[in-house]
Formats: structure tokens, C-alpha cells, sequence
């Protein structure tokens, strides 16, 4: 019984090593170039129109998806 206890208070404590800070809930702020360099033509400027169905996100992965809808705006 008491190694059991001693493992969760250490998983305890090692979890509060790695507490969220007030930063993490912040929305990211929009970056704006100072001196902004010309793209190419071929670069997109706009998000692509295919991740406007939703049948796209069916085929990507959990980390994949946690990732886009995280950082969503």
C-alpha cells in the first residue's frame, strides 16, 4: 500500500511541475511583419476552400486535429 502512495504522490508532484500558466489560455497574437517580403504568386494567401468540409478533418490523425482546432482562431 505504501508504494502505491509514494508513486502517486510522486506523479503528483511531478505533475505540478507542468501546470498550465495564465499564458497558455492567451489567443495568439496576429504577427505583423515590420518589413513584409514579397511572395511568390505560387504561395497561397489564403486558407484552401478544401478545409471548408468538414469531411476533410475525418481523414487526419488526433494530434493532427488537436493541433488545427488549438490554434483555430
Amino acid at each position: 500500500m505504501f508504494d502505491a502512495t509514494s508513486t502517486y504522490l510522486s506523479a503528483l508532484n511531478q505533475s505540478f511541475l507542468h501546470c498550465p500558466s495564465n499564458a497558455d489560455s492567451e489567443r495568439a497574437r496576429v504577427y505583423t511583419p515590420r518589413n513584409p517580403y514579397p511572395t511568390p504568386s505560387s504561395y497561397p494567401a489564403s486558407p484552401s476552400p478544401i478545409f471548408e468540409n468538414p469531411a476533410i478533418f475525418e481523414k487526419l490523425g488526433t494530434d493532427c486535429l488537436f493541433f488545427i482546432f488549438y490554434y483555430a482562431q
